[in-house]
């Protein structure tokens, strides 16, 4: 599941997302990034874990666009919050920019919950809350 952006009925950007429950790599006990989260939590929270923009889309706000339909997706299907694991502020590796940014998450509502390591954070957004 997912979100697919596009401009001019040209495809420039896509975000995968859905409950946590969905991705493997989430529910995994020996993934140390998701290790504390509730794991009763598993079919009501959402889970951004990718975003991809295309190279020469990038800066036109795609990404902001992309994780905004993703958080409407999620609260018309019911869930409770929803999460990104991104990369945290510091952090400039462009290889793992698919992960989004931690300030990009943050401009839209989203809150750090949890710094399982120095490069990666967990961003969460309560939709009940959420306007």
């Amino acid at each position: 599941m997912g979100i697919l952006a596009s401009q001019a009925a040209e495809p420039v950007g896509w975000c995968a997302c859905g409950p946590r429950s969905r991705y493997v790599e989430a529910t995994n006990p020996r993934n140390k990034i998701m290790q504390n989260r509730a794991r009763d939590e598993d079919e009501i929270v959402w889970l951004l874990p990718c975003l991809f923009v295309r190279a020469d889309r990038r800066g036109q706000g795609v990404t902001h666009a992309l994780i905004r339909a993703a958080v409407e997706l999620a609260r018309s299907e019911g869930a409770s919050a929803i999460e990104a694991w991104p990369l945290a502020e510091s952090e400039r590796r462009s290889g793992d920019a698919f992960l989004g940014r931690e300030q990009v998450f943050n401009e839209l509502g989203f809150h750090c919950v949890e710094r399982p390591s120095p490069v990666r954070v967990i961003m969460r957004l309560e939709l009940e809350a959420a306007e």
